[in-house]
């Protein structure tokens, strides 16, 4: 009866050795599986949190970038709207077809000055060779005076002693200043403004061209 009390006792102590071990081993697994369940959970949270800051964040940059569009957007009209308005006021265009028409008439000016003034020259040239023969007074008189008159619109010997070959001269003389002054005038007073409005205006409207490019890359 003893041995028995005795053996129980002992099977009592094994069988809760046992007990606690496998409980504890059971408590390990279940604290490991726990874990790995806080782990997962955990992690999917802040995955979860990560997304959403990183969906807003590019939501406020996707709006800063849009709120930049739209405002290039609106820049660009207005400075196409200036440009064109500047364009319209300075009415560039007109300037140019005034000044080039007055380019053209001014050129067939000159022209028609130094065509006046190289016959001119010619008739001066005539004049002192008619006024030397005059002066000799040769045998071949006869002959140049009835060539040379018909040159010179029947000129006389006389007008030509009496000073034609001096007015010649001045006429030459004022031909030539006119001449100067019309290339002057030509070249100063229209040409040169002439290809400074023809500049200002390419330049304009590159810069329409340019805005209005932007503005269609903007708008795409």
């Amino acid at each position: 009866m003893w041995l028995d009390r005795e053996i129980i006792k002992i099977q009592a102590l094994s069988r809760g050795h046992l007990g606690r071990l496998k409980h504890a081993i059971r408590m390990s697994r279940w604290r490991h599986a726990a874990i790995e369940v806080q782990r997962a959970f955990r992690g999917h949270c802040g995955r979860k949190e990560r997304n959403k800051l990183m969906l807003d964040r590019q939501s406020e940059a996707r709006q800063e970038l849009i709120d930049m569009l739209r405002s290039e957007d609106e820049f660009r009209l207005e400075q196409i709207e200036r440009q064109k308005k500047k364009l319209k006021k300075r009415d560039l265009s007109s300037k140019i077809r005034k000044l080039a028409n007055q380019m053209g008439r001014k050129r067939d000016t000159v022209f028609q000055s130094e065509f006046d003034y190289v016959n001119l020259q010619r008739e001066r040239t005539m004049g002192e060779f008619l006024f030397e023969a005059t002066e000799r007074n040769t045998k071949r008189w006869g002959e140049t005076q009835n060539s040379l008159f018909e040159r010179l619109n029947s000129v006389s010997p006389r007008a030509i002693s009496q000073g034609w070959v001096d007015e010649l001269d001045e006429d030459i003389k004022k031909f030539r200043e006119q001449v100067t002054n019309d290339k002057i005038e030509l070249l100063f007073e229209i040409q040169a403004p002439l290809r400074r409005y023809e500049e200002e205006n390419k330049r304009r409207k590159q810069q329409i061209d340019e805005a209005e490019w932007w503005h269609r890359r903007v708008r795409e």
